[in-house]
């Protein structure tokens, strides 16, 4: 059941970046969030919060100690992008059709 609500996405991905510091300060990862003051948008905060959570756990998973992650929320017209970035090597190509099913 879906629960949306106005919700401040620069906060709740703040928020949600706060649970890896430690992580990324314990293998050296050099970790940045970076967004807007504000992020203002009607969705569930409970079901964006488990993507920002799966997002960065995979990141942090696929980042070498002493790699980078960074989260970005950008807001271009009334659309809000976020992009979470590492220095992994990413996904093999055999597998990059399979990601989504």
């Amino acid at each position: 059941m879906s629960r949306t609500t106005d919700v401040d996405l620069a906060g709740l991905l703040h928020l949600t970046a706060a649970h890896f510091e430690t992580l990324a300060q314990e293998r050296g990862v050099a970790f940045a969030v970076e967004t807007p003051p504000s992020a203002p948008a009607h969705a569930d905060p409970e079901k964006l919060q488990r993507v920002f959570l799966n997002l960065l756990s995979n990141a942090f998973k696929c980042t070498p100690e002493g790699g980078r992650v960074r989260c970005v929320l950008g807001i271009a017209d009334e659309h809000v992008a976020v992009a979470i970035q590492d220095s992994g090597s990413g996904v093999p190509p055999a597998l990059r059709e399979a990601i989504f099913d």
